[in-house]
C-alpha cells in the first residue's frame, strides 16, 4: 500500500512540475525598425527598411505621399518605404508607425523628411 501511495505522490509531483514548466508568461510585445530616420531628396524614392517584431505587426503612414510596400507581417521582414516626388519647393515630413501586440502594444516609428524641389522656378 505504501508503494502505491508513493507512486501516486511521485506521479502527482511530476505532473505538477510538467504543468508549471509549460506555463511560462508570454514575452511582452516588441517591435523595432532598422532606420528610425529617413532623409529623402525631392525625387521619387524607395527605401528598404527591416521591421523586427516578436509577433504580428501592422504599419501605416500619416500622409498619402509616403507609402509602405507591406502594411502587415509577422516577425522580421524587409519592406520598402515609398516616398513620392515632392512637387513643391518646401520640405515635408511624414511619420510611419509600426505596432504589435493585442492588449499591451509596442510601437516603433520612422520619421521621414523629404526636401522640396528647389530647382523649380515657377515656370520662369
Amino acid at each position: 500500500m505504501r508503494k502505491i501511495i508513493k507512486m501516486i505522490g511521485i506521479g502527482l509531483f511530476s505532473a505538477t512540475l510538467l504543468f508549471a514548466g509549460g506555463c511560462n508568461e508570454s514575452d511582452p510585445p516588441e517591435v523595432s525598425v532598422s532606420r528610425p530616420l529617413i532623409e529623402a531628396d525631392y525625387m521619387l524614392n524607395s527605401i528598404d527598411v527591416e521591421v523586427r517584431a516578436n509577433g504580428a505587426w501592422t504599419g501605416r503612414s500619416d500622409v498619402e505621399w509616403c507609402r509602405l510596400s507591406k502594411t502587415s507581417g509577422r516577425g522580421t521582414q524587409s519592406i520598402a518605404i515609398i516616398v513620392d516626388e515632392n512637387p513643391g519647393t518646401t520640405d515635408r515630413t511624414a511619420h510611419v508607425r509600426f505596432t504589435t501586440g493585442d492588449e499591451v502594444k509596442a510601437t516603433a516609428s520612422i520619421l521621414v523628411t523629404q526636401q522640396g524641389d528647389d530647382t523649380w522656378n515657377g515656370g520662369k
